[in-house]
């Protein structure tokens, strides 16, 4: 059993990409003994510091990433996969340590974003999507822990209706 987990899952080979030529690899793969990738380590911002990292099963399909995208040393996004598509982004912007953005998708694509609140974790807003464009969002005016009020969008963002949502 020990010597089959470490055929799949022990890291032996690295391997990358130096995009800007500057002698160190902006993209890092790592790979088990069996070829199989284990994991991707990316410097998006070419700054020598890794602010994407992803992990791949066993199969080598990518089933979790973490993200620095404000480049500020913290990984303050991580993102859940199922077979091989992201499915849930969590979000931490304000630095506190607890996600405050949930991001839902569906096949690769945003379909959902929940934005919460930071001291009850009970969504303050939460907005759909289709093809990228927002639709329709659901906000908790009152900030009582209960989604009041839906809003409808035009093809440009902008509110052509709203209604009380029964409680």
């Amino acid at each position: 059993m020990g010597a089959t987990y470490a055929y799949f899952r022990s890291p032996v080979t690295v391997d990358g990409v130096d995009h800007n030529r500057d002698g160190l690899l902006d993209e890092k793969y790592t790979y088990a003994p069996s070829g199989t990738i284990l994991k991707v380590e990316i410097d998006r911002n070419f700054d020598r510091k890794v602010d994407y990292i992803a992990h791949y099963d066993r199969r080598g399909i990518i089933e979790s990433a973490e993200s620095d995208d404000n480049f500020d040393g913290v990984f303050e996004t991580h993102s859940a996969f199922r077979d091989g598509s992201i499915v849930h982004s969590a979000v931490d912007t304000d630095g506190d340590g607890y996600a405050d953005l949930g991001i839902q998708y569906t096949d690769g694509v945003t379909t959902s974003m929940e934005f919460l609140n930071p001291s009850t974790g009970l969504p303050l807003r939460i907005e759909h999507y289709k093809l990228n464009k927002l639709v329709d969002a659901e906000v908790d005016g009152d900030k009582d822990g209960k989604l009041d009020t839906r809003y409808r969008y035009d093809g440009l963002g902008q509110v052509v209706s709203s209604e009380k949502i029964s409680k």
